[in-house]
């Protein structure tokens, strides 16, 4: 079984929003619709742009991150009560990793680091004084920081890629034993271990991981 990205990004709501017959008239006059228009149809660019960033965060912050050995261990605990414990105690740690008062979970804030990273591009000027049409996709991404429910960071951490990662030790301990000597000899070693996961929490590692259990 291969192992799972680290989280995958919601796709935002889109509403459409259409003006009464009365008000049609002042807005074209006026070239609201049109920049609205406009707006509406970047808005996707733009989120890919917060994205991007948001990405470049969650990996140079999980490469920071070493996860408690006897903690992994218990999360596979017969005992639910040590099961649970040790999953919630994972899944704060890694939550705490993450500032959502950061810059970057500000619509307006977040909008003004790009205008510096990118002070040529017409698209982010467009959004000046409008960082509010992306209140609510704000509003989700925090959330996939600073919980640890389903389709959260820690949740897929601990609840997802853990499990994985430990199906497949237990699978390569099942093979025969001159199989697992050539898998320890091409690689087999740096994914044997339940110490280990905490190699394998960024997207690049994951994709070297990946490359392991082929």
């Amino acid at each position: 079984m291969l192992y799972e990205n680290i989280f995958e990004i919601s796709k935002t709501l889109r509403f459409e929003l259409k003006p009464y017959e009365k008000t049609l008239h002042h807005l074209e006059r006026n070239n609201i619709l049109t920049d609205d228009t406009l707006k509406f149809d970047k808005r996707e660019y733009m989120q890919s742009l917060f994205d991007d960033d948001f990405k470049k965060l969650i990996d140079e912050t999980l490469a920071l991150i070493s996860l408690d050995q006897d903690l992994l261990t218990e999360v596979f605990s017969e005992d639910t009560s040590i099961k649970e414990r040790a999953s919630e105690q994972l899944k704060n740690y890694i939550k705490s990793f993450f500032d959502t008062s950061s810059p970057l979970f500000s619509p307006d804030k977040h909008l003004k680091l790009l205008e510096q990273s990118y002070p040529t591009d017409d698209t982010i000027r467009l959004f000046k004084g409008f960082s509010t049409y992306f209140k609510k996709f704000f509003d989700t991404r925090k959330r996939i920081f600073s919980e640890i429910t389903h389709g959260t960071i820690a949740y897929r951490l601990i609840d997802e890629n853990l499990v994985i990662f430990k199906k497949n030790i237990d699978k390569f301990n099942m093979l025969p034993d001159e199989l697992k000597q050539q898998l320890l000899s091409i690689g087999g070693h740096k994914i044997n271990a339940l110490h280990l996961y905490s190699s394998y929490l960024t997207s690049y590692n994951i994709v070297k991981y990946r490359f392991y259990v082929k």
